[in-house]
């Protein structure tokens, strides 16, 4: 091994390096890691040749469905875990804020004169008119689209838990405003604030826990951010109940600081994204995180080679092809696959059959039509989190494949319990076909916790490679805010005028999104991030040279001087 002096400039570095690669150039392929910058290992322990393709650690392959879950569950660190908990802390927020406006309606806006205590400081309630509440509420949407189309660049800039940490004070603003204030104003923008922040975490959350995730059980841990989600909604709904009066509504509001100042106090002390670090070519500080987040052994050791292999087959390009890489031709079909995934989530009509429950429980003679929305909300949580454990044995598209399915089957029956029931009056019929709807109901609101609820999340951390990841990511999740906005502006009209052939359009779209999945989207199950981006396939675009990186040459000189 030959030690360099620690005095010796980057150039003389690279200059011996570029000599000794072609030295060894004809008497077999060497690695370009070991010829022009480190591997991951101390420079005293890389080999004077190591093979380009390096072959993975050999893992025996569990046959029964015990083992599989035992084998799986030795990737799981305490760290990891601890990590992935503070980071969807951010996402249970982003779920709360979603459930909490609905059930207190006419406490916070319906003001009797003799209620109103304190008008211009503290006033129990905040008088709006319909259009006034409609309003406020789709404020969130707005800041929903302004945070998911500017989250990935932010990330991207700052990291992934910086840029989580920092939008943490949106939330703490946004939810002091909605709890304290006496403004119509002033609720509709707190509202705009929680939606930026929850835009910047349906981007950031996933992304975080997809790179800091090993490819064992990424599919598990991509399930979480739904799963906090799902829960916020849930202990929001639950919540609601007991708290939708005068003035107990302000507290319902903001409780959850408390929890928006613990994750603030804690964050910093989990790791940076590995793949954030390595990528800005802070591979000292990329090795310690995945060391943190890894348990030691030869997965953790290949894992961070094969990550600086494609990275450093990409760097030192000029800034506008680096800019050109971003569109070129290999990333249509993922950004595709997540455009289309997440237009299907929201399209889908999720959000419609949650508007129309409390309708169809009151049909059916259901005494609390609150307290059933809030046990659909239960049953939503305990579907994702079974699907958390199914995610990495099953597989992703397996999963999509079930889940719209399932819900195509039950807004059919949905339609159709709705229209025999705009056109039989008879009794016993009607009530019959209302608790049809109850089933179909339930049935799609797990059907969509089975697919489209958690994946079209997770399989943006999959499907594009490092330098993309942000900013195409962006994109997608600005397009399902857009798709979110649409839905909530013109279903209002649809069910006037289509009545009970208002989910027909839906179904439609299910169908539709159910052959792109089998035509387009691709299984990731098991499969590195390179391996599910394509990554190493498209390291080499066109006009990227391979070239030691400054860091890779300090982190050389200081280490062998040691």
């Amino acid at each position: 091994m030959t030690v360099i002096d620690p005095s010796t400039s980057e150039e003389e570095i690279s200059h011996q390096a570029s000599i000794a690669h072609q030295k060894r150039r004809p008497s077999t392929e060497i690695d370009p890691l070991v010829a022009n910058g480190p591997l991951s290992a101390p420079p005293d322990q890389i080999p004077s040749q190591q093979p380009i393709n390096s072959p993975a650690p050999v893992k025996s392959t569990p046959k029964s469905l015990p083992d599989k879950l035992k084998a799986t569950l030795k990737e799981v660190t305490p760290w990891l875990c601890f990590t992935a908990f503070v980071a969807v802390m951010s996402s249970f927020q982003f779920g709360y804020s979603i459930g909490v406006i609905n059930t207190p309606k006419e406490a916070i806006s319906q003001c009797e004169q003799s209620s109103v205590l304190y008008r211009w400081i503290f006033p129990d309630c905040v008088e709006m008119s319909d259009f006034q509440w409609s309003v406020m509420v789709s404020m969130q949407t707005v800041g929903g689209l302004i945070g998911g189309l500017s989250g990935g660049t932010i990330a991207d800039f700052l990291g992934r838990r910086t840029t989580l940490w920092m939008f943490n004070v949106l939330y703490l603003l946004a939810l002091w405003m909605q709890a304290l204030t006496p403004w119509w104003l002033l609720f509709c923008f707190g509202r705009l604030m929680i939606g930026v922040a929850a835009g910047i975490t349906s981007i950031v959350v996933p992304m975080y826990i997809g790179e800091i995730s090993p490819d064992a059980v990424r599919g598990g841990f991509g399930v979480l951010p739904q799963l906090a989600i799902t829960t916020g909604i849930f202990v929001s709904q639950l919540l609601g109940i007991f708290m939708s009066s005068r003035p107990a509504w302000r507290f319902l509001m903001g409780w959850p600081v408390v929890l928006v100042l613990l994750q603030m106090l804690i964050f910093p002390f989990c790791p940076e994204s590995p793949r954030w670090l390595a990528n800005k070519r802070k591979f000292v500080k990329s090795e310690r995180a995945i060391n943190k987040l890894r348990r030691d052994g030869p997965e953790r050791d290949y894992e961070f080679q094969q990550m600086r292999r494609v990275l450093d087959q990409k760097v030192k390009a000029s800034t506008i092809k680096q800019i050109a890489g971003l569109f070129r031709l290999s990333l249509l079909k993922p950004l595709i696959i997540g455009i289309g995934l997440n237009l299907a989530q929201q399209l889908s009509g999720i959000n419609v059959v949650f508007y129309y429950s409390t309708d169809i429980f009151k049909g059916a003679g259901v005494a609390r039509p609150d307290i059933a929305t809030a046990v659909v909300g239960l049953i939503n949580v305990i579907v994702t989190l079974i699907v958390a454990f199914l995610m990495d044995l099953l597989g992703r598209r397996t999963l999509l494949l079930m889940g719209q399915s399932a819900q195509i089957v039950f807004f059919t029956l949905l339609s159709v319990a709705s229209i025999v029931n705009q056109y039989v009056t008879e009794p016993v019929t009607s009530a019959i076909m209302s608790w049809i709807s109850i089933v179909c109901v339930v049935g799609f609101v797990m059907s969509f916790a089975i697919g489209l609820g958690a994946i079209p999340w997770l399989i943006l951390a999959e499907i594009f490679p490092d330098d993309a990841r942000a900013y195409l990511s962006s994109i997608c999740v600005g397009t399902n805010w857009v798709a979110n906005f649409i839905v909530a502006l013109t279903f209002p009209t649809m069910a006037t005028y289509m009545q009970a052939y208002c989910f027909l359009p839906f179904i439609a779209v299910l169908i539709f999104f159910l052959v792109f999945t089998i035509i387009i989207v691709p299984e990731t199950k098991g499969k590195s991030m390179e391996e599910g981006s394509g990554s190493e396939a498209n390291a080499k675009f066109e006009g990227l040279a391979v070239v030691p990186s400054a860091d890779s040459l300090d982190g050389l000189s200081s280490a062998s001087s040691q």
